[in-house]
Order: structure tokens, then sequence, then C-alpha cells
């Protein structure tokens, strides 16, 4: 199952969010309540269930554990992608934490990422959540019309999605 769409939400002042109701029937339906809660970049927010987030630590260690035989450019793309790994596992270990949802679906972020998130303190706010194929991604509304004006889809964009059908 993958998560769709997207729903508003509110952040408490407490920094509890209630997950959508389309949503939470994902979550005790097909995952359960267990969850890992993170950042990539201090501005958002991503639950993942905790079972696909243990997928995305498999797929990290499979990334790392190459060949002892490469060519200078395989090993340069390897130290790369190394780099790459190891900024995403400290960011996502810093904000990251794993908890359950509560018996009225709500997740309480971190209290790092809480104050990253609201250096101004209260976190109580209306947010956006976006389902993604394994998580959901929380932004608050205050900054969705940024997100979406750094991010349209180009004609160059449309090219390379029509090739692959989509």
């Amino acid at each position: 199952m993958v998560f769709r769409g997207s729903a508003q939400a509110r952040l408490d002042s407490q920094g509890r969010l209630k997950i959508p109701s389309a949503y939470r029937k994902l979550f005790t339906g097909e995952y359960g309540s267990k969850v890992f809660i993170t950042s990539t970049d201090g501005n958002s927010i991503r639950i993942y269930p905790l079972e696909n987030w243990i997928k995305v630590e498999e797929k990290l260690q499979d990334m790392t554990s190459g060949s002892s035989v490469m060519s200078a450019e395989q090993q340069e793309v390897q130290t790369r992608t190394s780099s790459v790994i190891s900024r995403f596992q400290t960011l996502t270990s810093i904000y990251g934490l794993e908890t359950n949802l509560d018996k009225q679906g709500r997740i309480s972020i971190s209290a790092r990422l809480k104050s990253s998130m609201f250096p101004e303190g209260d976190p109580d706010c209306e947010v956006t959540v976006i389902g993604r194929p394994t998580y959901l991604e929380v932004w608050k509304e205050t900054d969705i019309a940024r997100k979406l004006e750094a991010i349209p889809i180009s004609e160059d964009d449309s090219s390379i999605l029509a090739a692959y059908g989509i």
C-alpha cells in the first residue's frame, strides 16, 4: 500500500500531530502503530511506518557494501555515494525518533526537530500532510506556497516523465 494525496492537519502546541484519517487507516490496517519520525532538512517532517524505515536502512547498508575491486570512476561514484549516505544518516538520526501512534492516532515529533521547525517556540499551526509512496511528509502551511514555487515541472521534466509513460 502507498500513501497518496495530501490532507490538512494541525500540529498542537506540544508538537503532536493527529494523522489524518485516510492515512491513519493505512497505518492501523497495513503497518501497525510503530513509526519512525525524522527530517532531512529540519524544516519538514517525514513519518515512516517502522517497517518501511527498516527497508530504507537496509538499502543504505546495501549501497555502502560495494565491491572491493573497482575502477577509478566507480571508486569516485562510491565516494560521492558514501558521502551522501553519511549526511542522510546523520540528519535522519539527529532528527529521528522511533515511537508509536497513540490511541488517538497522534505522533509527537522530537524536541530537536520541534526546535528546528519552530524556532519561535510554539508549534501550534496548520500543516499539510503529503503522501509519498512509502512515508508521509509534513510541511507548515506557511511554507507550502514557497515549496510549490520551488518545484514546478518544466517541459524538460515532462519529457523525462513521458519517456517512462508518466
